[in-house]
């Protein structure tokens, strides 16, 4: 074939039906890879254009385009020699587009003469861009998408050579090829975009060590800044302690391609944190790198741990009343087997049993209550008219049972003091701070129970303190002092399990009233729960 025939790989398809071309550019898969490629709206960009210009040289011709055809538009990724306006527009309304055909039969198209061709004929880019001869090869992608041509436009009939097409479908790989490598570039962007702003710790390491992207999220968690952290080898920078050795855990990695598991990690200021970790093997151009995903679970670890020892706690508190009970029937057991039984001695047998029990009840209604807090639920109140005199000197006799190194007193400004509160709940504020008292005075010493009727202004209280002069709390423990599960850090071995000061308080607040405490470590605490002498709705 000569250089001046026109090969029949490009003849003139047939004239395509209106809806056929309609329906071939509004092909939904093909809108969402061409959307993907982010170059509709995009400014102009110097690979393509460069590529134009490239066309033009080779072709001879005065206009080259690489036209991404949308479903109401194509767009000139690339251009050269195209007049003004559309040079600036760099878009035509698809009156106006040789290129939407080539879209539609997914074939070249060759074009001599405009004027003379019906197929485009009555186009519109005739008389506004002055194109006469068309030349264009589709721009395929590698899962087959039609997304525009490469074109050559002369303003002038001409007879277009087998090699004038060659060059074009050649520039339309390189084109395809810069598309797609950009349509993956953004993609990529696109998906660290969303790495980046996700709440976990993204991370990756190369297989040899050193960390190449770090997330917000990591920056949140670990207080190191990605310039800090990225080339570090990342189990130095978080001085991973791994559940295994460090080379078995590789080895399972490797074997496995995923590892999941808890980790705990260095924060930048010196705090173990415990995570959440999933740790994905991912193959690169560049070689093996590990995708890790942290989430912290410190406080939720930390949580389950108190939540054992709180467990282990009440189960030993709940066991000292249930042997007390079965040490009282036992002895009434033998004294009802003698023929004249003491009934003072039974009488007082049934009084422990009846007090032993009352204490494990209330041992289980604390964890009730404990577990209610803990799942953000208020406690129901039962308010009946209730004594606080009577109730603090119950409470006094019940601790002196339980304790000889202690004195226990009741001072009090008034006889009676009764108002519209929950018995048995404030029967456990007493017994708490009370318990308190005698646990953190090891030492032993007075313990006094003070209540009084406090005037101020024209609200009246009823003030409950209970005062000790054992250990105190010390400065540094007192913003975690009433919070679940928190100890003062002075109490060395005193069992606990840390909750019964969450209760109290939240047993008061509901009441209306407050629960505040003076200390001084070494010297003791003061206790004060201020009540007010109104009634309070359940």
């Amino acid at each position: 074939m000569s250089d001046d025939a026109s090969p029949a790989a490009f003849r003139q398809p047939d004239r395509p039906e209106p809806e056929s071309v309609d329906g071939a550019l509004r092909d939904p898969g093909r809108l969402a890879v061409l959307r993907r490629t982010m170059l509709l709206d995009a400014p102009a960009q110097e690979a393509f254009d460069r590529l134009s210009r490239l066309a033009t040289i080779a072709l001879g011709v005065p206009v080259s385009l690489i036209s991404l055809v949308d479903a109401d538009r194509q767009v000139f990724t690339g251009a050269a020699g195209l007049p003004e306006p559309w040079a600036s527009a760099r878009q035509t309304p698809l009156t106006h587009s040789f290129c939407k055909h080539v879209v539609a039969t997914r074939a070249p198209l060759v074009v001599e003469d405009a004027r003379l061709t019906p197929l485009v004929a009555d186009n519109l880019a005739i008389a506004d861009l002055g194109i006469i001869a068309y030349a264009g090869t589709p721009l395929i992608t590698a899962d087959g998408y039609v997304l525009g041509a490469l074109c050559a436009v002369d303003t002038a009939p001409r007879a277009w050579t087998e090699r004038d097409l060659t060059i074009l479908a050649d520039l339309a790989l390189l084109a395809v090829r810069e598309i797609e490598l950009r349509a993956r570039e953004t993609t990529l962007a696109q998906h660290a975009r969303l790495l980046d702003e996700a709440y976990d710790a993204i991370f990756v390491w190369n297989w040899d060590g050193p960390i190449v992207y770090w997330n917000r999220g990591a920056e949140r968690l670990y207080g190191y800044p990605a310039d800090q952290a990225i080339g570090r080898v990342s189990h130095d920078l978080l001085c991973t302690a791994h559940p295994r050795a460090t080379p078995e855990f590789l080895r399972e990695l490797e074997r496995d391609g995923i590892w999941e598991g808890r980790l705990r990690h260095n924060h930048r200021d010196g705090r173990t944190l415990t995570v959440e970790s999933r740790q994905v093997l991912l193959r690169e151009p560049t070689g093996w790198v590990v995708l890790e995903i942290n989430r912290d679970v410190t406080e939720r670890v930390r949580a389950e741990e108190d939540r054992t020892v709180m467990l282990g706690t009440l189960a030993h508190d709940v066991k000292n009343p249930l042997g007390a009970i079965k040490g009282y029937a036992q002895l009434l057991r033998r004294q009802l087997r003698k023929s004249a039984p003491n009934l003072e001695r039974l009488e007082s047998g049934l009084d422990g049993i009846e007090s032993a029990a009352d204490r494990a009840t209330a041992l289980l209604d604390a964890m009730l209550d404990a577990a209610r807090l803990e799942a953000g639920r208020p406690l129901d109140l039962h308010p009946t008219p209730t004594d606080l005199v009577e109730l603090a000197r119950q409470a006094a006799a019940e601790t002196r049972r339980t304790t000889t190194a202690h004195q226990v007193r009741v001072e009090s400004n008034v006889e009676v003091l009764v108002g519209e509160w929950d018995r048995l709940r404030l029967q456990r504020v007493l017994a708490n701070l009370l318990s308190n008292a005698v646990k953190y005075s090891p030492d032993g010493g007075e313990i006094v129970v003070r209540v009084a009727r406090v005037e101020t202004g024209s609200a009246v209280w009823a003030e409950l303190s209970v005062i000790d002069r054992g250990l105190g709390i010390p400065a540094a423990d007192l913003p975690g002092l009433f919070q679940r599960f928190r100890r003062g850090h002075n109490v060395g071995s005193i069992g606990g399990a840390g909750i019964g000061l969450v209760g109290t308080r939240q047993i008061v607040a509901q009441h209306g009233g407050t629960l505040e405490v003076e200390t001084e470590e070494g010297r003791g605490s003061t206790f004060t729960a201020r009540l007010p002498l109104t009634r309070i709705e359940s």
